[in-house]
């Protein structure tokens, strides 16, 4: 939203009659509008109308065959991240998942998919890490994980995140290849150090991602060695 507005401007609404002028009040329209789309998200999720994009199972499936880690990391709140994710992936790859981090100030529109691996490993993260609210208890993989993850208040196109994370897993920046959707997380990405693939969505494709090692409209004709070899050829580039 906030990038949205920056590039065509911000609007007046029912909240003011003219558009925000300061961060605080700019803050407060995208808090209140977020809460409304996250209600309308869930509803539209639970319709059980909505399909994961093309390719993401497949990409999943086959990362976790060849023992590569998985992760799902993601700018959007806990609690629609949470029922995205059981609802359109299914509780066993949920459960499967070797890391899931989840924000609660999004600047993005919705959850993404992200592969961790070993060396090398896929990550896509989210703008703030928090301790995970929902019922861990039924992730029981995750308690470590989610009971010591550190808020990080930078958001992107700041790398915190991106940093952080790489922390958490101990593996090395320029091991990683990020998968985003949009110009803030592949600043974000660049920004620390690591190499960016784009899958971008209707509302993303006139985005500058001139600095992504590869874009694509969706992930249906792309295989796990596919995206092994990106990153190997940009290791050896840097």
């Amino acid at each position: 939203m906030r990038w949205y507005f920056t590039e065509n401007g911000w609007p007046s609404s029912s909240i003011s009659e003219t558009p925000p002028s300061t961060e605080s009040d700019k803050e407060r329209l995208i808090d209140i509008l977020q809460d409304w789309k996250t209600e309308r998200y869930k509803e539209i999720i639970k319709s059980g109308t909505v399909e994961p994009r093309p390719g993401v199972l497949q990409l999943m499936d086959d990362a976790k065959c060849a023992g590569v880690r998985l992760a799902v990391c993601s700018a959007a709140t806990k609690s629609s991240v949470v029922l995205c994710l059981e609802n359109l992936i299914g509780i066993e790859r949920f459960e499967s998942l070797d890391c899931f981090l989840a924000g609660a100030l999004p600047y993005q529109d919705s959850p993404h998919l992200a592969v961790v691996g070993h060396d090398p490993f896929f990550l896509d993260a989210t703008h703030t890490i928090q301790e995970i609210q929902f019922d861990k208890s039924k992730y029981s993989q995750w308690q470590t994980w989610l009971s010591t993850c550190d808020d990080v208040k930078a958001k992107k196109p700041d790398p915190s995140i991106y940093l952080t994370a790489a922390k958490k897993l101990g593996v090395v920046g320029k091991n990683c290849l990020v998968v985003e959707d949009s110009v803030i997380g592949l600043q974000a990405a660049t920004g620390a150090g690591m190499p960016c693939l784009i899958t971008y969505t209707p509302s993303t494709a006139k985005q500058d991602f001139e600095d992504a090692i590869a874009t694509y409209p969706d992930l249906s004709n792309v295989r796990l060695q596919d995206l092994k070899l990106l990153l190997e050829s940009a290791m050896v580039a840097n």
